[in-house]
């Protein structure tokens, strides 16, 4: 007899109503099941692992720049902290030596205006460039970190729709993965919603993988 789980529809509508009562709707469920998210989840469930909240930060009269956990507002701004740490993926580290030196540091006032999408000459008219050059070429852009990412991944209505049809990196955060090798991440429209996904350097950058840059500073 075979162990693979089957759910009846028992079950299923037990699921369905327990997600319903604790305000999931169809894109929480989708992004649930991909990958290993639910391997993690059994292993909170099974007393593997723990559950740790984020702090939520605040600055005068409760309100300051977002820095990583929460977007909160500045009078009727939102001010997003580029110099806070961004969410770390399992297994993940960022090495100081890794990161571009010119990247954008500080506040950033968010708009739809705020993000202007930068091609290397080496990308346009159909050409490609490896990450490991594109790297070089981007010395001296302040180019966005993914503070901005993680922000927007949990606000995508803020998300620019002209965007639609790229893959817009933040190269301001230079991660290295579980097995060492430098990638970067970016946002994409992906089967009708917004996800985060990643390059590695040894791999190809085309004319639809611009780089996120502060609008108006070059």
């Amino acid at each position: 007899m075979s162990n693979r789980f089957k759910m009846g529809t028992g079950q299923a509508h037990e699921l369905a109503m327990a997600f319903d009562r604790n305000g999931w709707d169809a894109e929480d469920v989708k992004m649930l099941s991909e990958g290993s998210c639910l391997a993690e989840v059994l292993k909170v469930l099974r007393g593997q692992a723990d559950i740790v909240p984020r702090p939520v930060p605040t600055g005068a009269a409760g309100k300051g720049p977002y820095r990583g956990g929460r977007s909160v507002a500045c009078g009727d701004e939102t001010v997003i902290d580029c110099s806070a740490e961004p969410i770390l993926p399992d297994g993940w580290e960022i090495r100081p030596e890794d990161q571009i030196a010119s990247r954008h540091t500080g506040d950033l006032v968010w708009t739809p205006d705020a993000v202007r999408l930068h091609l290397d000459p080496g990308q346009e008219n159909g050409h490609w460039i490896r990450g490991c050059d594109l790297k070089k070429a981007l010395e001296g852009k302040p180019v966005l970190p993914a503070n901005v990412l993680d922000w927007l991944c949990e606000n995508r209505g803020q998300i620019p729709q002209a965007w639609k049809g790229r893959a817009v990196y933040f190269w301001g955060t230079i991660y290295r993965d579980r097995y060492g090798v430098p990638v970067v991440r970016c946002l994409q429209w992906s089967d009708g919603r917004w996800i985060w996904y990643f390059n590695r350097f040894g791999n190809f950058w085309y004319d639809s993988e611009p780089a996120a840059v502060p609008a108006g500073v070059f």
